[in-house]
């Protein structure tokens, strides 16, 4: 085993010796000591720094650039412009490969790749309030959902689910959509306006990569809701039968609060007055796997 004194040494000698990561990278596999050496060199060194540069920049937007998707291999990129339109790009070789006619009226904020789908679909939504959903190769848009009443902002989908997908919007809803549907309409998954108010506007949402059946949503207030979207299919009907819905969130478990006994803020200049609420009213809920509090 090596003495304290010894690993000192060799650290001392390694330093004077000439950097290379590739020679360094195959000695960390060998030897476990190595690791640590290796975070501690190549952490921040300034050859590294003065390495890093633009590559390239992709032109072809005639606008602001409001979003941005990968594929699923990581080699194509999928952009949303003020432009309202969609652009796919290889952007290892600097390469603009095709110009979509979204057929949005206004800026678009949320481009995704439906999975699965071979890099073809390509769904987008916009301030028009629309969803639309692209076939790539044919350069056609295939599918108009227009259930919206306010800006979408994020589009959301889950591999385990390819035609299925969700959409986040500042009328305060999540919608669900299934391309396999012949109505070709979006159903409503979650209605924030029912708990938290008329003004509330969903921002956000995300899908568990490891479980997809949890899906976040991010609104204008200071909370990341979790719904278990196993449990919430019949969250309303549920709800109008005072039945425990599929989910747990602090303004739908305590609804019946006075007005004035807990405020939102959306900034954090007035935090400290709103965890000070939130001691007198709010108490962790169980929920599945998982306990929420209040971030």
């Amino acid at each position: 085993m090596e003495s304290p004194t010894e690993a000192a040494d060799s650290c001392v000698v390694c330093s004077m010796e000439p950097l290379n990561i590739t020679r360094d990278i195959i000695q960390r596999q060998i030897k476990e000591r190595n690791t640590l050496q290796f975070e501690r060199r190549y952490h921040v060194i300034d050859p590294f720094i003065k390495r890093l540069g633009l590559e390239c920049e992709l032109e072809g937007h005639s606008g602001c650039v409001n979003c941005l998707e990968w594929n699923e291999k990581g080699n194509l990129l999928a952009s949303g412009s003020d432009d309202q339109h969609a652009i796919l790009w290889d952007p290892f070789s600097c390469k603009k490969l095709l110009t979509m006619h979204t057929g949005h009226t206004a800026n678009i904020f949320t481009v995704k790749f439906l999975p699965h789908s071979n890099d073809r679909t390509l769904i987008t939504g916009a301030a028009d309030s629309k969803v639309h959903v692209h076939d790539l190769t044919v350069k056609e848009t295939v599918h108009m959902f227009g259930e919206h009443t306010n800006r979408v902002k994020r589009i959301a989908a889950a591999p385990m689910w390819p035609n299925t997908f969700w959409s986040a919007a500042e009328d305060g809803t999540v919608r669900q959509y299934d391309l396999r549907e012949s109505s070709k309409r979006s159903q409503v998954l979650v209605d924030l306006t029912e708990y938290c108010g008329q003004h509330v506007e969903a921002k956000c949402l995300a899908i568990n990569p490891q479980n997809n059946n949890y899906l976040a949503v991010g609104a204008s207030g200071p909370f990341v809701r979790v719904y278990d979207i196993r449990m919430i299919h019949n969250h309303r009907k549920a709800a109008k039968q005072n039945s425990t819905p599929g989910l747990h969130t602090f303004c739908d478990r305590y609804k019946s609060v006075p007005d004035g006994a807990v405020q939102y803020y959306v900034a954090g200049t007035q935090c400290s007055v709103l965890m000070h609420a939130l001691r007198y009213v709010y108490r962790p809920q169980k929920f599945g796997h998982f306990y929420f509090t209040s971030l």
